[in-house]
This record gives C-alpha cells, sequence and structure tokens, in this order.
C-alpha cells in the first residue's frame, strides 16, 4: 500500500498582501520620481502648474488640470486672438526665446522678445508640441522596471 503525505513548507513562502503593498509603494515612490521631473520641466515659468501622483490598482498616473501646461505640452493649431477687455491687443514681437523645446526636459529663461506691437487681431500660427509626457516616460521606462524589480524581490524574499 501507498502512502501518500503532503510536504508543507515551515514558512509562508508567498505572502501576497506584502508583495502588494511593496508595489504599491513603489508605484507611489515612481510617481513621484515623475512628477519631479514634470516640476523641472515647468521650473522656470511663472505660472506654477500643480502636478497630482495617483496609484490605480497596478497603475501610476501624474497629471494636471492646467490649461496652460496642456496647450505647452500637447501644442496648439494655429488660431485667431482677439482682445477680450479692451479694443487692441498689446504684445512683444522679435527676439522671442521659448522657455523649452520639444522633448526636452530643461527649462530655460527664454525672452519674451522684444518691441510691443499694437493689433485688433493676431492670427497666431499655433505652437508645436513639447510632448513632455512622452520624454519624461522615456526617461523613467528603465529605472522604472529596475525600480519595480528590486521592490519585488524584496517582497518575496
Amino acid at each position: 500500500m501507498i502512502t501518500l503525505r503532503p510536504i508543507k513548507p515551515n514558512k509562508l513562502v508567498l505572502d501576497a498582501s506584502r508583495l502588494q503593498a511593496a508595489i504599491q509603494a513603489e508605484l507611489v515612490n515612481q510617481g513621484q520620481e515623475a512628477k519631479k521631473l514634470y516640476e523641472q520641466v515647468t521650473a522656470s515659468w511663472q505660472h506654477k502648474p500643480a502636478f497630482v501622483v495617483a496609484v490605480d490598482g497596478d497603475s501610476v498616473t501624474v497629471t494636471t488640470s492646467d490649461e496652460i501646461f496642456g496647450y505647452v505640452n500637447l501644442g496648439t493649431r494655429p488660431h485667431i486672438i482677439r482682445p477680450t477687455g479692451g479694443k487692441v491687443l498689446r504684445f512683444n514681437a522679435g527676439g522671442f526665446v521659448p522657455k523649452t523645446m520639444p522633448r526636452s526636459l530643461s527649462s530655460g529663461s527664454g525672452s519674451p522678445g522684444s518691441g510691443q506691437v499694437f493689433a485688433r487681431e493676431v492670427h497666431h500660427p499655433g505652437t508645436k508640441p513639447r510632448n513632455f509626457d512622452i520624454a519624461i516616460a522615456k526617461k523613467r521606462a528603465k529605472p522604472f522596471a529596475t525600480e519595480m524589480q528590486r521592490a519585488i524581490d524584496k517582497a518575496v524574499k
């Protein structure tokens, strides 16, 4: 006659709740690292967008509801600008230098241009998207994978 007995480990092999907690903690950490990059890119702006880190399940997002950041990040199409309160627009022209460049995470001082211009309306050519989100995702991809694996390895030991 054959008798079978299960072999049981003396200690818990995998604590799923500990693993999930480690993953969640590392997602928060990775979100904070990405948030720092968004804040770095807008550091020289007078207008400071607020960024929020949110962990939902097994993903993390960094968001902002700031319209100006959206215009700079995603770009704008050509559009007409008309005055809202007064009868004419007043702005600087000539020598404008943007503070940021497409897919770059650095932010410089820029230049508003020189020589004031007055107009009843302006046919703005639109702006090229800076794609900060793409640049940040690219920069954080490898560290994200490395740090998540490290957190998982530590949790299952």
